[in-house]
């Protein structure tokens, strides 16, 4: 799909960086001898201000600086700064981070390096009816690791947003979904995710998506936008609005990972969604015979309020039949298909 050059991240294909301390105490002269022992220099003269150059394997040298300080009772932050020129005040003051933040991006910097290697890959889900038509297929991302293992969508996510690339890898993915969809010949509708809790002009944040509907010709109307019920549920009144501008471009709406029927109940009359995704561990908790009829409850008020609903994680014949009994329309998970390359779809 693409490597890191053209996504325009922060993080560089640089391997050098300038990591900086910030002291936060007036008194840093004490701490200045073993700062510099261990590499640290004054920058522009600026009190308890310090910044070394440093490859992306810097982990050992930071995990030292942070002991240092601490150890000295010192409040401190930090940044890490890609690029090879020396930094200056004004670029490193609005960087810094605290340090369980700077140790959580060092822990990721590996995303960087994959993504140097190698493009991110679009690889797809079935969801399909109880008679088995093919309804759509849900988009997931994979990368190839420098062992050959595949990286699943959740820790690419995971590391990009330590790294605060999240949005960036995001907006990206929606216009190689559709890209990957329609150069392999899929049909029906194409479920993206979609993390609203940090979009302030969805018309921006979605321009990648809306320039691949075009581009390719793709009926924004077979678009599904998946949110998850974590991401509703922190400001719900901005969600509705992202909604509202997603639903007049023609998308759909899926409300994602609803692990609690009594919160979904609370939150589909306001999200207006077209389809309710039942997480797959309460997918496997309502495929008993005891909550049978709690699901087939919740059921009926979906389709009251116009949702589809939608089990995830569906791995046996059994969990399939529980979840057919009580109304569910469709369904998606190993025991039909595998997250795999759109040929795989294509070629059987």
């Amino acid at each position: 799909m693409s490597t890191l050059s053209s996504l325009k991240l922060p993080y560089g294909q640089t391997g050098e960086y300038w990591l900086c301390i910030a002291l936060k105490s007036a008194r840093t002269e004490n701490l200045r001898v073993p700062l510099e022992r261990m590499g640290l220099t004054p920058v522009e003269a600026q009190e308890g201000l310090f910044a070394m150059q440093v490859s992306r394997n810097s982990h050992a040298i930071w995990r030292r600086i942070r002991a240092t300080l601490e150890d000295a009772g010192s409040e401190f932050s930090a940044a890490i700064m890609p690029g090879d020129e020396p930094c200056n005040v004004a670029s490193i003051v609005p960087a810094l981070k605290s340090a369980p933040e700077i140790e959580r991006v060092l822990s990721n910097l590996w995303l960087i390096d994959t993504l140097i290697a190698q493009p991110m890959s679009c690889y797809f889900q079935s969801i399909v009816h109880e008679d088995g038509k093919v309804e759509g297929y849900e988009s997931l991302v994979r990368l190839r690791g420098p062992a050959g293992e595949i990286i699943t969508g959740d820790r690419i996510m995971e590391a990009s947003a330590a790294l605060g690339i999240h949005h960036s890898i995001d907006r990206y993915l929606h216009g190689a979904a559709v890209q990957a969809f329609t150069e392999a010949g899929l049909s029906g509708r194409l479920f993206v995710n979609f993390i609203p809790g940090f979009v302030r002009k969805p018309s921006i944040y979605l321009e990648g998506l809306t320039d691949a509907v075009r581009e390719y010709k793709f009926d924004p109307k077979n678009i599904v936008l998946d949110i998850t019920q974590g991401q509703t549920l922190k400001d719900l009144s901005h969600v509705r609005r992202i909604i509202a501008f997603c639903q007049e471009q023609g998308f759909g709406v899926a409300l994602d990972g609803i692990a609690s029927l009594e919160t979904a109940r609370k939150i589909i009359p306001d999200i207006q969604a077209s389809v309710v995704k039942l997480d797959r561990m309460l997918s496997a908790a309502l495929a008993t015979s005891e909550h049978a009829n709690r699901l087939a409850r919740f059921v009926e008020f979906a389709h009251r309020h116009h949702c589809l609903v939608l089990a995830e994680g569906i791995e046996t014949v059994e969990m399939f039949d529980a979840m057919r009994a009580c109304g569910v329309d469709l369904f998606q998970g190993y025991y039909f298909s595998y997250p795999s390359p759109a040929t795989y779809f294509t070629s059987k």
